[in-house]
């Protein structure tokens, strides 16, 4: 019996939960913090990419969840980085 190969669009999605969820364990374990390049950069591209796949295949209620997800963490991680540069 052959190991099926996983489709692009399921390495991405796995790749996009694996970040977030990856995040959140770090966060719940006190591993780091909400206002961390790291885990704001993880929600932020993990988002982005689930967005992106929900986008694709007309998921409008995953995109929405996604979308807003991706845009505050992607936010967040601007004001952290702007304020360390200015």
């Amino acid at each position: 019996m052959e190991t099926p190969i996983p489709s692009p669009d399921a390495l991405v999605q796995l790749l996009g939960a694996s970040l977030i969820l990856t995040a959140h364990l770090a966060l719940c374990l006190g591993r780091t913090d909400a206002r961390r390049t790291p885990y704001l950069a993880a929600n932020t591209i993990g988002a982005g990419l689930l967005a992106w796949e929900a986008y694709r295949t007309e998921q409008i209620g995953f995109l929405l969840l996604e979308g807003v997800w991706a845009t505050a963490s992607a936010s967040a991680w601007f004001r952290i980085v702007t304020r360390r540069c200015g």
